[in-house]
């Protein structure tokens, strides 16, 4: 089983939104370091080695909203019996 962290969340502040990804684009897709997921006026969301995975795009969410999230992948540690 796969885990992950999220990373970064995506808001939309701005009527000037763009997401860069295809409305069909999968959820947990891995997407190439240096890639602009997503640009507003004053931020843009590239994606760093460490988070290159993307969760619920959604360009079409009011402003304020989450328009997606970056995730990384993480491993899951269990404590250890006494």
């Amino acid at each position: 089983m796969d885990y992950f962290l999220v990373e970064e969340s995506i808001i939309k502040r701005e009527g000037e939104f763009t997401l860069n990804l295809a409305a069909d684009v999968e959820n947990f897709t891995a997407l190439p370091a240096g890639y602009e997921i997503a640009r507003q006026a004053e931020k843009r969301w590239v994606v760093q080695a460490r988070a290159p995975y993307i969760l619920f795009p959604n360009a079409g969410v009011a402003t304020g909203q989450r328009a997606g999230l970056l995730l990384r992948a993480a491993a899951l540690r269990l404590p250890q019996p006494a």
